[in-house]
């Protein structure tokens, strides 16, 4: 087995398991890195988690990690914790293969990305009921306490339900045993570089400690963990949820931390579910919630007084077939492997009575039918999606798309009165939700050509959502199109600033410093972007015109040849392809006529 920091994207992790992406690892997280692999016996894809190498010093460090990946597979199916499925050894480093959640369209997967967008109190207090769900669900099998929750371990699902990860994992390091000479200078550095990721020292008692400073009760800095330690940790989480992201309590080091929780009054804030927050984080574990029952009851009480109705987990009514194969399809669609993602989700649709999930599965098969590049079979499923849930206001965005698709490779620009009609009707059943506004400003800058009023919408997203990656490209691109190439550079890297691992800010700035002829700049974008994501088509073939704008033809040709092989049915690159093709043969033509030229050039008589 290679170390983690061998093993790259198209590799066989394991030599039979090819991996897909790449999450986490040296320079990006803490301790953690996560593996997207397709595994062949299985035929579906899954995470794959480990420590980096480093970690595991001794024998004992991997059998601890392997017991306790076994209480979290112990907790089996439940509909709101990440599912673990196996964990194996090689070569010494252990590998938890766990369920896989893809990421959405805004490549949103976990809370933290979330609490970039503004949350309402219905979600907030779903995702808190379906969290204490999955707490007494691991309490009751002997798996607690959790000690490290947070937004980061926190999962949303693409039927908007949270499932919680990394349980025990924290756990793996409260053993002094563990805490040799050769690893406390590695955990000195994980202290004192990110204190917002999970952190390893002693307490002031010589208690071992693992834990994420930002959302850890006041006597977990001396190393006493429980189910109340849990709950205080949650209520951090519960804070969030309602004040954009921020945190209830700022510092900068481990012991600005402990004082900060030990010592500090929570930040009032007008909300019904403030009492309960607070009810959460109070300083003596004696005066919070006794157990996560508790908590649930409270919020469900809540649920009931704001919506009106009665919080319900929803029946296993659908068949495992069915979640099987739709996992299995939103799971190849988030990667961006289209073919296998329609086969899945058509498999999916063979189930009879499917209820809640098939408007689901009818749109994200839609989308793979627009990732092909066929609007016609695209619109045919979202318009039964529009049908079975027809005030679902991201279904009238996701049809819009098609057909903005369809007229313009059919270059027919009426057709895009139809997406109008259901954009219009998106905005009107939520005129906040930041998704809709995305949807309209692409509208007017695609089909209009109305920069000026898309540029208004976007700026309108970064209200709503500050730190929205999404929004700031958009705005970027506005800047772009008026010709305004010095704002467009200023936009993208402040969105870098936001998310550092958004693959089109990189290429963006690729392409502007290409047309600024600050060629090295334009090749360290886009080798950046490629690092990121090494499958990008619009990287790629971004690259293709930069080679081709130097006049590496040969360089550029083949990378328009696989674009095309890959994709046959976007005409852009075929286009680009013949263009090159053409552009060769001519450059190949007239060197030819240049030698016959020259032959035929009479000698000078003497």
């Amino acid at each position: 087995m290679i170390s983690e920091r061998e093993i790259k994207i198209g590799d066989n992790l394991g030599g039979l398991h090819k991996v897909l992406d790449i999450k986490g690892g040296p320079g990006r997280s803490g301790m953690g890195i996560v593996y997207i692999c397709y595994h062949s016996g299985w035929d579906r894809i899954a995470a794959v988690k480990t420590f980096q190498r480093r970690f595991f010093s001794s024998i004992e460090v991997v059998n601890s990690f392997k017991l306790e990946a076994l209480a979290w597979i112990s907790l089996e199916t439940h509909p709101f914790i990440v599912k673990a499925i196996t964990v194996e050894v090689d070569n010494g480093q252990p590998f938890l293969w766990m369920e896989y959640i893809p990421p959405d369209e805004l490549g949103r997967n976990t809370l933290t990305d979330y609490l970039r967008f503004p949350i309402s109190l219905k979600n907030a207090l779903k995702w808190g009921i379906q969290f204490c769900h999955a707490m007494e669900h691991s309490i009751t099998h002997g798996v607690s306490p959790h000690r490290d929750i947070k937004p980061d371990n926190i999962m949303i699902n693409s039927t908007q339900d949270l499932k919680i990860t990394d349980f025990g994992l924290a756990k793996l390091w409260n053993k002094s045993n563990f805490f040799d000479t050769q690893l406390t200078a590695l955990y000195k550095n994980l202290e004192n570089e990110r204190i917002n990721k999970l952190s390893i020292f002693k307490s002031s008692n010589n208690n071992i400690i693992a834990g994420t400073p930002p959302w850890m009760a006041p006597e977990q800095f001396e190393g006493i963990a429980n189910i109340r330690t849990d709950i205080y940790s949650f209520g951090v989480v519960l804070y969030q949820m309602m004040n954009h992201g921020n945190l209830p309590f700022i510092a900068y080091t481990l012991q600005g931390f402990k004082k900060a929780h030990t010592e500090q009054s929570i930040p009032q804030f007008e909300s019904k579910i403030f009492p309960i927050v607070e009810k959460c984080l109070t300083k003596s574990p004696e005066d919070r919630y006794f157990t996560f029952k508790d908590l649930r009851l409270d919020l469900e009480e809540l649920y009931r007084s704001v919506t009106g109705e009665s919080f319900q987990v929803e029946s296993e009514d659908i068949t495992i077939g069915f979640k099987e194969y739709a996992a299995k399809g939103y799971a190849f669609l988030s990667l961006g492997m289209y073919d296998e993602a329609i086969q899945e989700l058509n498999k999916a649709l063979t189930y009879q009575n499917l209820g809640v999930g098939e408007p689901e599965v009818l749109t994200q098969l839609g989308m793979a039918y627009i990732g092909k590049s066929l609007p016609d079979k695209a619109l045919n499923v979202l318009n039964k999606a529009i049908t079975l849930s027809p005030e679902n206001e991201l279904q009238h965005i996701k049809i819009a798309s098609a057909y903005m698709l369809k007229a313009l490779m059919k270059k027919e620009i009426s057709i895009n009165e139809n997406a109008k009609k259901h954009l219009d009707k998106a905005f009107e059943l939520n005129p906040t939700n930041v998704e809709v506004l995305h949807g309209l400003g692409i509208y007017y800058t695609q089909c209009e050509k109305d920069h000026k009023k898309a540029m208004l919408i976007f700026e309108k997203c970064l209200e709503l959502a500050p730190n929205d990656p999404l929004s700031y490209w958009a705005l970027g691109k506005e800047y772009e199109d008026l010709g305004m190439s010095d704002n467009a550079i200023e936009i993208y890297k402040k969105g870098i600033q936001i998310n550092p691992l958004y693959e089109d800010f990189y290429s963006a700035l690729g392409v502007l410093y290409s047309n600024q002829k600050k060629y090295e700049e334009a090749y360290d974008m886009i080798e950046k972007a490629l690092q990121i994501n090494p499958v990008s088509k619009s990287t790629h073939f971004f690259l293709g015109l930069l080679y081709e704008k130097q006049g590496k033809l040969e360089q550029s040709l083949p990378i328009f040849q696989k674009l095309v092989n890959n994709n046959p049915n976007i005409p852009l690159f075929r286009e680009k392809l013949e263009d090159t093709q053409s552009l060769i043969s001519k450059i190949q033509k007239n060197s030819i006529e240049k030698i016959k030229s020259k032959r035929r050039k009479p000698k000078k008589q003497v």
